[in-house]
């Protein structure tokens, strides 16, 4: 087996690792009180009770090597789609506002499609000019790693302005139980990304009511998958990856380990699929990479059909 590879993948792992720590929030926005975000008269967002995000975080950033900005997936039942359009495609701080009055009004689907959009930016530590300006001036960055943080300010600086009074984790948090409230895909998510989760048959059979309530609905299938993916890499194969290690048999995968990253990479507003492709042609067999394609295959259709079974999440607690 070709091996010893750093892909743009790891940077998808860790962003759900960031966003597990959002967990211990919960709670204390739920005693905060207050309800959704508004948007008063003057065109201002006002989100009651949701800290400053100049304020000391709970969450600790995590900057992984920088990954491509990615291109919009599409699964062809998603092509010509405006709401995936608008929330992939659109400047963050556009998608933001087009969803938030849904959202302000209860509607749990546009609160899942706000918790994306604010994934897109949320776990960029520079967001601002000044910041970037700081960090080039000490001359202790790396170039590609500077290049990835414009790159990002490009895409995101509107939402970070518009909403410059907030921590974007926070806010993601705060949409993200919202929508938990109604949805149980949203509900696994949460647990899922909770510090504590442990592995239990309650927490699986949850996952798999979370999956059987998605029906035919793109977002909640994507955060399914996303889901699914912090499950299996939480319980079923957790990764444990030095990159400094030059060793090829040190990193070990199984079978379905490769495919599950693959899906991932496809519900993944952090990972470029055709980089990902790459990648894995430059370290891994041809045979490999059929079985990788043909197995992310089965996974996705095994999801959309409640094939446990096929998933094989399920472990023996005896």
């Amino acid at each position: 087996m070709k091996l010893n590879w750093l892909s743009v993948l790891r940077f998808a792992s860790i962003a759900l690792l960031i966003a597990a720590v959002i967990a211990g929030l919960y709670i204390v926005l739920r005693g905060a009180g207050g309800s959704a975000s508004d948007l008063n008269s003057s065109g201002a967002i006002t989100t009651p009770e949701i800290p400053s995000r100049d304020a000391e975080s709970s969450t600790r950033r995590q900057e992984a090597s920088p990954p491509r900005q990615p291109e919009t997936q599409r699964h062809p039942k998603e092509q010509g789609n405006p709401e995936i359009q608008a929330v992939l495609s659109l400047p963050p701080h556009i998608a933001y506002q087009k969803f938030l009055g849904r959202a302000e009004a209860g509607d749990a689907r546009a609160q899942l499609m706000l918790t994306e959009i604010l994934e897109r930016c949320r776990h960029s530590s520079v967001q601002s000019e000044e910041a970037l300006s700081r960090l080039e001036r000490r001359g202790e960055m790396p170039a590609n790693m500077l290049a990835y943080y414009r790159e990002n300010l490009e895409q995101c600086a509107g939402l970070y302005d518009m909403l410059e009074e907030y921590d974007l984790d926070t806010l993601w948090a705060f949409w993200m139980e919202e929508a938990a409230d109604k949805l149980a895909v949203a509900k696994i998510a949460l647990s899922l990304n909770s510090l504590e989760a442990e592995y239990s048959d309650k927490l699986y059979q949850q996952l798999q009511a979370g999956i059987s309530a998605t029906g035919e609905d793109w977002i909640q299938q994507r955060v399914a998958r996303q889901a699914a993916f912090a499950f299996f890499r939480s319980f079923v194969e957790p990764t444990q990856y030095d990159g400094a290690t030059h060793d090829a048999g040190y990193y070990l995968r199984s079978d379905d380990s490769l495919a599950w990253d693959y899906l991932m990479c496809e519900h993944s507003v952090h990972c470029d699929l055709k980089a990902m492709e790459q990648q894995v042609s430059d370290h891994y067999y041809e045979y490999q990479i059929s079985d990788m394609r043909k197995r992310a295959k089965e996974l996705d259709r095994a999801l959309r059909d409640g094939d446990w079974e096929r998933l094989g999440l399920r472990l023996d607690t005896d």
